[in-house]
Formats: structure tokens, sequence, C-alpha cells
């Protein structure tokens, strides 16, 4: 398992970041991750925060181009919330 919360987007080469995840990770292993959304909402406060960038769907898929989609489920924080929630 790799975790990686509200980390990609303090690093400048998010491309060999992940080359590095997927050299660790084992073939049924787990990548759980968060970035913040948007790229269009990127303002001075993302900058105030050292931020490099905010993601959208095709920025993901184009960084995470070398994994088997299957190992890439995406969810917003939302159905990830609902999707643990005791019900």
């Amino acid at each position: 398992v790799v975790v990686s919360f509200d980390v990609l987007e303090h690093i400048e080469n998010d491309t060999k970041a992940i080359s590095e995840v997927r050299r660790v990770l084992k073939d049924d292993g787990i990548l759980v991750f968060a970035v913040p959304a948007f790229q269009e909402l990127f303002s001075s406060h993302d900058k105030a925060l050292h931020h490099f960038r905010r993601y959208n769907k095709k920025m993901l898929k184009n960084l995470f181009s070398d994994f088997k989609e299957s190992k890439i489920p995406v969810m917003t924080s939302g159905e990830f919330i609902k999707s643990i929630s005791l019900s």
C-alpha cells in the first residue's frame, strides 16, 4: 500500500514521483491518494501553500498512464467517505 494525501501538488516533477510509486508498488498493491482538484481554481492561496498545480481528470490520466486501469479507480472525496461510512 502506498498512501499520498495532499503531496503530489507540492512536487515539481510529479511524473518522476509517480514513477517511483510505480516502482515500489507490487502488482497487486494499492495506491490511495488525494490531490486538490480544479486547476482553474489555482490561486495565490495555492502558491502560498507551495503548490505547483491542482489536478483535473485528464491530468491524472496522463500522470497515471503507466498504471493498469484496474489499479486506479478514481473517487471524489464524497464518494470515498460514502464508501467507508457505516450505515
